[in-house]
């Protein structure tokens, strides 16, 4: 603490500079990097260079592969599957493109489309995860209301009768058990698409 200027009297607190990140290594890219997103899982990097081009790089600089924009517009955001397994590419024309990171050359898709093929301007892929019980809240609503799952009774696993033959002595075949039902995956992703018209959309 310390006195201000001009004779106050009033005490000003002293902020204290926060620590710097330490230099681990470090390497002069041949192309300008306008965009670098770190894989949270491995040590991958998608970069994005002033050409327009992304490259896949191994220890955020030694490249594995690269490859042009998907439609020759401008890329505005990247951002990576929370598994590590892939990223998302968003361009000036409104497209989202899927980039498989597991491959050893680029392996693409399409994977939305802006309606108004307005630009993206951000992306966030993130994780999480499906609550088994759900309360009702501060406003008295009950967000499993709508969950019918949890309010039908199960489906039973034992085949119905097949009805009685017309053939007199003729031996009663019970069909095969159904498949059981699938468990619902309690953790998903969920990737937030933000674009110039102001609008986020959820896919």
């Amino acid at each position: 603490m310390r006195a201000g200027s001009g004779g106050s009297g009033r005490l000003q607190k002293q902020h204290t500079p926060l620590p710097m990140f330490p230099v681990y290594s470090e390497k002069i890219l041949k192309k300008r990097a306008t965009k670098i997103v770190w894989c949270p899982t491995s040590d991958l990097a998608a970069i994005l260079y002033h050409d327009n081009t992304i490259a896949l790089c191994r220890d955020g600089t030694s490249p594995v592969w690269d490859m042009p924009s998907p439609d020759e517009s401008a890329v505005t955001a990247l951002a990576w599957d929370p598994n590590g397994h892939e990223f998302v590419i968003g361009s000036e024309s409104g497209l989202v493109t899927r980039v498989d990171a597991t491959c050893y050359k680029p392996k693409s898709s399409t994977c939305w489309q802006s309606p108004g093929q307005s630009s993206i301007t951000s992306l966030a892929w993130v994780k999480f995860s499906k609550r088994e019980e759900y309360g009702a809240n501060q406003y008295g609503f009950d967000p499993s209301v709508f969950d019918f799952d949890n309010h039908l009774p199960p489906l039973s696993m034992e085949p119905p009768d097949q009805p009685a033959p017309l053939i007199p002595n003729a031996k009663q075949v019970k069909p095969p058990l159904p498949d059981p039902p699938r468990a619902l995956k309690m953790e998903h992703t969920l990737l937030l698409i933000g674009d110039s018209s102001g609008h986020v959309y959820l896919w």
